[in-house]
């Protein structure tokens, strides 16, 4: 039995390890104002925040009010020694009979039960003490004194300065408005019945908070009663007595729930306080064990280990989520500190053939934080490493991070780390698969042919389109598009966040704000945005899309051929112009449409389009330079034997891609000892069985032309 408790224990707490308990104030029973340990408290029992830094307390057998500073140091309020009826004052002047609940206004006053006074006060910034509802033994509401309670234990105040009261003896919620106007909101006889208003029945209500809509929420015994602001009770959680985590109705807690608090995202954080413990609620009644052992104790540290004697009181600091307690019969203040390491949130992975990026967010809870992706190819042996983004300050901050030399169809694993001064965060082990390098998923020459070469839908709504001399002087090599029109591709195409390339050569005759290239889809909805690529005077604009061009680089002269590259690897687009790169940024896209048109509507120049291919994943840069060395080279004169060809990628994994214009009739691959190795008649080589190093690549195609290529294999 006790080992399954301690499995149990473990399971519990093990989500919320980074967080610690410290004492703030108190030790032993007395009256002293100190800092720390050195103050001493006497029973405190409600507390509240004060608007700052500080917090009040209740000390309820010293009959005073005090404050804590963020220092730890404590200050007095309110009240004397001496208790007994009551005594309307200032500071020490005044007089209070067992104090328990607090609340505190949005003007710096306090308002506390004076339990055995059966009364509600009031207490000024300057300490200034009076009777602001109550005062007399009874259930009469009324106004200010007029009213009456009978041993009021728990006090919450919501937006408009409207008080909540257990009246604990009394088994009634009273509301109390800023002119003391007091009325029953639920409740009437000791019992437990749902319903509305006085046909409500409570027992013995203590701990109470208000929410932002104004619903409270009450523990009485083992259970949290909800309460509209239209007097609608129900039971939000809890049933019978006991130690149960569980939805709603299926928790259990003790006899006894002394404290309530609500923190910014709407959770009810709750005193268990005869189970020990502090209890957390959803807002949709999921309960959860959040501190304590189950068993009195007076231990700090990390919350799987320290343990609590009653809590009675309990509040939270939403400005920086540290939550506040009331340990009632261990004379302390105690505080729950949240985690201040850093936290890793939204990793996402945009597999490459030979290389991933990891988008990720850090905060960096207000400390220089640095990070670092571990990966590899197994979850237990995450032996590569790479450096990632640097955050400070309390906000999110965006960035991703390169793994670079990766394999072709191949899966990896792969943990963020997030270091500060507090400590070292670290997210679950996550896995990814490259995908293999493969051919385009469409590719045109234009030879006088509008179809796909790889087997695919070819293009359709031709428009205003005629087959033209290419750069090489070749006649009807490539496709002409004439000004107000364009010509569809029916193909599918990488949708949203995929990744993608697409390749092409481009030549305009007339530099013009209004020569639209290419795009997927339509509108909005366009693979980049409404355009891809716009070309004004001079200058080369890409990515618009209601916003700023991406990159505006005089990069162009009319009719002149550029061949120009643009990748998507999910976080980043990327342009090349001639092999060379021009620049970068991110871009969140939201493709919805298949369709890749070339031109646009509103065309006021001629186009001319060669050679365009479309891949389903970022070519490397020393891919995207071979494609422009390859289109570069002279009109081949197959019969001089030789061939215009391209390998990629270089250096190779796994799959080498062949790329000529003709038929191939052989490709045989060297050692360099001249020791022929692999033979093969596709364009497509599985080269994953040969040992790294370097090799040549002999093509020959069916016109007995012939090249050949250094490969480096990985």
């Amino acid at each position: 039995m006790k080992t399954r408790l301690l499995l149990f224990m473990f399971m519990a707490f093990s989500f919320a390890k980074a967080q610690t308990i410290s004492t703030r104030a108190g030790s032993t029973s007395g009256y002293v104002e100190g800092t720390g340990t050195a103050a001493l408290f006497n029973r405190p029992s409600g507390i509240a925040i004060d608007g700052g830094s500080a917090v009040v307390v209740t000390d309820q057998n010293n009959n005073r009010v005090r404050k804590i500073y963020s220092d730890n140091s404590t200050g007095f309020w309110a009240g004397s020694s001496t208790s007994g009826a009551i005594i309307n004052g200032t500071g020490a002047a005044a007089r209070f009979n067992s104090l328990t609940g607090v609340a505190r206004d949005g003007f710096n006053n306090a308002y506390v039960c004076d339990s055995g006074n059966h009364a509600i006060r009031k207490i000024t910034s300057a300490g200034v003490v009076t009777t602001f509802a109550g005062g007399t033994l009874g259930t009469a509401d009324g106004t200010g004194t007029a009213a009456q309670f009978q041993n009021p234990q728990g006090l919450a105040i919501d937006a408009s300065g409207n008080l909540y009261v257990s009246d604990t003896n009394n088994h009634r919620i009273r509301k109390i408005t800023p002119a003391g106007v007091v009325t029953t909101l639920a409740g009437s006889t000791n019992g437990f019945v749902n319903g509305t208003g006085t046909a409500a029945q409570f027992s013995y209500p203590f701990g109470i908070a208000v929410d932002a809509s104004g619903n409270v929420f009450v523990g009485e015994n083992c259970r949290i009663r909800k309460i509209t602001p239209a007097g609608v009770v129900t039971t939000f959680a809890g049933s019978t007595i006991g130690y149960l985590d569980g939805n709603g109705t299926a928790a259990q807690f003790n006899n006894g729930i002394l404290g309530i608090t609500i923190g910014s995202s709407g959770d009810l954080y709750v005193a268990d306080s005869y189970n020990y413990r502090i209890r957390k609620i959803t807002s949709a009644g999921v309960v959860t064990t959040y501190a304590g052992l189950g068993y009195s104790g007076t231990t700090d540290g990390d919350v799987s280990v320290a343990s609590f004697n009653v809590i009675t009181g309990i509040a939270i600091n939403t400005t920086n989520n540290t939550l506040y307690i009331v340990d009632h019969f261990n004379n302390r203040i105690r505080a729950i500190a949240p985690s201040l390491k850093p936290d890793i949130l939204s990793p996402t992975v945009f597999p490459n053939p030979n290389y991933a990026t990891i988008k990720f967010s850090l905060n960096a809870k207000n400390f220089a934080t640095t990070s670092v992706v571990k990966y590899g190819l197994a979850s237990n042996s995450l032996i590569s490493q790479v450096t990632g983004f640097n955050a400070t300050g309390t906000s999110n901050v965006n960035g991703n991070v390169i793994l670079p030399a990766l394999n072709p169809g191949t899966t990896y694993y792969y943990q963020i780390e997030a270091t500060n001064s507090q400590g070292t965060t670290v997210n679950s082990i996550g896995s990814f698969v490259t995908p293999i390098v493969t051919p385009p998923i469409a590719e045109y020459t234009f030879n006088n042919t509008y179809n796909n070469i790889n087997g695919n839908t070819g293009f359709v709504n031709t428009g205003a389109t005629s087959f033209i001399t290419d750069r090489n002087g070749v006649a009807n090599n490539a496709l002409q598009i004439t000004g107000g029109a364009g010509t569809q591709a029916g193909i599918t195409a990488p949708l949203g966040n995929a990744s993608r390339t697409v390749s092409l050569w481009y030549r305009v005759n007339v530099l013009s704000s209004t020569s639209g290239l290419f795009y997927y889809g339509t509108g909005a909805n366009g693979i980049f945005g409404s355009y891809i690529t716009m070309f004004g005077a001079n200058a080369y604009h890409t990515f618009q899309n209601g916003q700023s061009d991406y990159i505006s680089t005089a990069l162009y002269s009319a009719n002149n051929w550029r061949h120009l590259v643009i990748t998507y690897d999910g976080i980043n687009v990327s342009i090349y112009v001639n092999g060379a790169f021009i620049g970068n940024s991110p871009y969140n896209l939201a493709t919805t449409a298949s369709n890749f048109v070339l031109g646009s509507s509103n065309i006021s120049a001629t186009l001319a389009i060669d050679d365009l291919k479309i891949f389903n994943y970022v070519l490397p840069t020393n891919d995207i330079t071979s494609l422009y060395v390859y289109n570069t080279l002279s009109s081949p004169d197959f019969s001089q034997n030789n061939l215009k060809v391209a390998v990629y990628p270089n250096p190779v994994s796994d799959i080498l891609n062949i790329e000529t214009e003709t038929e191939i009739k052989s490709v045989e691959i060297y050692n360099l000892q001249g020791q022929k190795i692999k033979t093969a008649l596709s364009k497509q080589i599985n080269v994953s069985d040969l040992a790294s190093g370097i090799y040549m690549v002999r093509i020959e195609d069916t016109n007995n032309a012939v090249e050949t290529k250094k490969i480096v294999k990985q």
